[in-house]
């Protein structure tokens, strides 16, 4: 058990609260001899006694901290955590007198006559007298103090506990979302590798110098996106650059049938998107929408910000969504983006797709803006 440890501040806040304590306790006598016992006192000479019964406490709360630590009250030994400081209780409550009585015997004159029975008794007469006086004096408050000590330290000990508990879940419930992100994010690369590499094939056929081009677009892909693997998260910035260098290699691939549009508010390009979530929307959008079409296919890509909200968008002018059956099939990509945006956002994101009003689908993602 680690524990409360005794530093600077930890005496300090001890040796406080031991002199308001004081103070209260001086007070309280004053008033008690004035109204009741009908006696002046000298609050000065309260004090003084006050500090000096309470200020061993100064050098024996720490001791009594470190026995709780040594010997909690758990479930398995309580009883004899139990037995322990009881003997513990008259030990320090021992010690307490023997200081407090020897600290008296060095200031004197009236300090040590509220100990001394009479003024010629001896230090160890005196000292004697009260070990062997039942109970001795204040024996129940002394008692008490150690007792308060001990379960303050125990709790403190038990939120201290509590709250490296949840640290250490909160550290691998972070290990484990992280862990899953990377594992949904390496899903993207087998994928993206595979139908560009079936592209390549293809045009070796064709057009060896179209291929040659694209696996030099797909090397200089390759190794942005290995310079960036470790981060789950990017500026929307680096996102666009990533997407671009996938784009060029489609439009090897589609030549005229493929057109790209940017439509980017500057002022989102700084904030944070993860990591290649951008690029299996793009190629949904090609496959089902470019892919299928004779003609021009159509991509449209817009960013904006609004109200504390990023809105993504990727707009295809395919034959749309087949919605009869209520039933939108996602492939491999996108069902990884979602699972993706669900681990890092929570409830806090928004991803669907609907048929735009002039054909085609909209894709569209809503993050929190984060710079």
């Amino acid at each position: 058990m680690k524990g409360i440890r005794f530093g600077r501040r930890q005496w300090l806040l001890v040796t406080g609260v031991v002199i308001l304590v004081a103070c209260l306790s001086a007070t309280l006598f004053y008033e008690t001899y004035k109204h009741y016992q009908n006696e002046s006192k000298s609050y000065i000479d309260l004090l003084e006694w006050q500090i000096v019964w309470w200020s061993p406490w100064i050098l024996l709360v720490p001791m009594i901290v470190r026995a709780a630590q040594l010997f909690p009250v758990d479930k398995q030994k309580w009883l004899r955590s139990l037995l322990i400081h009881a003997g513990l209780c008259i030990v320090f409550s021992l010690v307490h007198l023997t200081l407090y009585v020897s600290v008296a015997h060095i200031l004197g004159g009236g300090l040590w006559l509220k100990v001394a029975e009479t003024p010629g008794e001896s230090f160890f007469a005196t000292l004697y007298r009260l070990y062997t006086s039942p109970f001795q004096v204040n024996f129940r408050l002394r008692l008490l103090i150690y007792a308060v000590t001990v379960l303050v330290s125990l709790t403190l000990d038990y939120y201290d506990r509590l709250q490296r508990r949840e640290l250490e879940l909160t550290k691998l419930e972070k290990q484990l979302a992280d862990a899953q992100l990377q594992a949904l994010k390496m899903q993207l690369h087998p994928h993206f590798l595979f139908n560009t590499l079936n592209s390549v094939s293809a045009l070796m056929y064709k057009d060896t110098n179209a291929a040659e081009e694209m696996i030099q677009k797909l090397e200089n892909f390759l190794h942005m996106t290995l310079e960036s693997s470790s981060s789950q998260e990017v500026t929307l910035q680096k996102e666009l650059d990533f997407l671009s260098y996938y784009l060029q290699i489609e439009q090897i691939r589609f030549q005229d049938r493929l057109a790209v549009q940017l439509s980017i508010d500057p002022a989102t390009l700084d904030a944070r998107v993860p990591n290649l979530i951008m690029q299996p929307i793009v190629e949904n959008a090609i496959r089902h929408g470019v892919a299928t079409r004779a003609g021009q296919g159509r991509i449209e890509i817009r960013a904006n910000r609004t109200n504390g909200v990023i809105q993504l968008q990727v707009q295809d002018n395919g034959p749309g969504l087949d919605t009869e059956n209520n039933e939108i099939h996602e492939g491999v990509g996108l069902s990884n983006t979602r699972l993706r945006l669900q681990q890092i956002y929570g409830e806090t994101y928004r991803f669907d797709l609907t048929n735009a009003p002039g054909g085609g689908v909209i894709a569209t993602v809503e993050l929190p803006y984060q710079k």
